[in-house]
């Protein structure tokens, strides 16, 4: 059994979409060879847990637990506010209006000192810890997936300390990303730097899909050159997590649900907007409507949706086990798949899409262009609609309302299930698992 040093900062008990890639790598690797020493921070400093995905993990995973300072916790002592999540600080990086002097100093000072993240505090702890499990044994290659980017600089030095083969896995695009701060210059520049001296010192590059490969070969200066180096591995789903699966219905209504988080950038308002327009022309979906929001969603967009005509039609759900959010999406009759509103955000596939797609549920995806779409297109999942074209989403909805009262099924045709198949997280690993094996050869 060969063995990989694999630095995340997020994993169980964890919970959110960022967990779930990095759980089920380590689930499945010892199948095909691969010990995992996963270094990761203390689960005392996060707040989205899910201690339910803790028994995914097989019992002899060594996981190492270190120290992380991080900005949030910087914000919460210097505007005096209670440590805020993910999806608030996203809106505050979005420039809301609403936000106090002290919100915005703190995100300048984020911005330009902050590098490559929030999480740049963990660097040491990180490297201490490693280079103590390279010592004790056998590392035959070390991993490190991102965001947070402060993982890559930790892949990066430690295989320049050692001489291992190093992996950076990219679930987003870094300097090139759609939510990238605006730094000062001289910030910006040293961060581009850091991120080329990571992307040259690995042996292999791993993208979640082919536009953030080609932003990392732009990213380089290297361009076709760099591509003998780059990977595609998708993101996915694991057949296992929809063994007895147990859909909620809600007897009698037409059930809409979304699963994730919303923050401002999120057109969820615009969609809400769409259904107002939807219950004007035929009332009656206002009787049987039910809109379920699951996962977290910045106190901006809930207040904007609090004030909908159809608020008593909408519920929110707070982050819950992963598996009881399975149920939600199986029990629904329509799935909506939100893509943020920002320049370059053809190249967003979130992790959802892929249980959306096994779920076997009909999805509509507010985005028309890029590669979420492109993959419900080619499955037959499901219809892409712009977020802008409201007159398109109203008559959607009525004729998905119309079909649900009728009991016909939404989409027509079948759906391409050897297609969907390819998305497997057992199939994601044993690709993970042969680059390993390819950069020992």
């Amino acid at each position: 059994m060969k063995h990989v040093l694999f630095l995340s900062y997020y994993f169980p008990p964890a919970g959110g979409s960022a967990v779930q890639r990095i759980l089920k790598f380590v689930k499945y690797l010892p199948e095909y060879g691969w010990m995992p020493f996963v270094v990761t921070t203390e689960s005392e400093k996060i707040i989205l847990k899910d201690e339910s995905l803790i028994k995914e993990i097989p019992e002899n995973i060594k996981i190492i637990r270190t120290s992380s300072p991080d900005l949030y916790n910087f914000y919460s002592r210097f505007t005096g506010k209670a440590k805020t999540s993910d999806a608030d600080l996203s809106a505050l990086a979005a420039g809301s209006k609403e936000t106090s002097l002290l919100s915005k100093a703190a995100v300048f000072i984020r911005a330009a000192f902050f590098i490559p993240d929030a999480r740049v505090g963990w660097l040491p702890y990180v490297l201490r810890e490693s280079l103590k499990i390279i010592r004790k044994n056998r590392i035959h290659v070390i991993f490190a997936s991102a965001p947070p980017f402060t993982t890559l600089l930790a892949g990066a030095f430690l295989s320049k300390l050692t001489g291992i083969p190093f992996i950076a896995d990219y679930r987003d695009p870094w300097t090139g990303a759609y939510f990238y701060f605006q730094r000062p210059l001289i910030s910006t520049m040293f961060e581009k730097f850091l991120e080329k001296r990571c992307i040259l010192t690995a042996n292999r590059i791993i993208a979640i899909n082919q536009p953030i490969a080609e932003i990392i070969k732009d990213v380089s200066r290297r361009g076709e050159s760099l591509s003998e180096k780059i990977r595609i591995i998708p993101n996915g789903f694991d057949p296992a997590d929809f063994e007895d699966i147990d859909p909620v219905i809600e007897n009698g209504k037409f059930t809409i649900v979304y699963t994730g988080t919303q923050h401002a950038r999120m057109n969820s308002v615009k969609f809400i907007r769409s259904i107002e327009k939807a219950v004007r022309s035929e009332p009656e979906i206002g009787k049987y409507l039910l809109i379920k929001f699951i996962g977290r969603t910045s106190q901006d967009v809930r207040e904007k949706i609090h004030n909908s005509k159809i608020r008593r039609n909408i519920k929110f759900i707070e982050h819950i086990p992963h598996r009881e959010c399975l149920n939600h999406a199986a029990g629904a009759d329509l799935l909506l798949l939100l893509i943020p509103e920002t320049p370059g955000n053809e190249l967003i596939v979130t992790g959802k899409l892929f249980e959306y797609l096994r779920s076997g549920k009909p999805i509509l995806c507010l985005a028309h262009r890029g590669d979420a779409a492109d993959i419900i297109r080619k499955a037959n999942a499901g219809y892409t609609i712009a977020p802008d074209n409201i007159d398109e989403q109203v008559s959607f909805i009525v004729k998905s309302f119309n079909r649900f009262k009728n009991k016909k099924p939404l989409i027509e045709g079948k759906r391409d299930q050897a297609y969907i198949q390819g998305f497997s997280r057992k199939r994601s690993t044993q690709k993970l698992a042969d680059i390993f094996n390819e950069v020992l050869t």
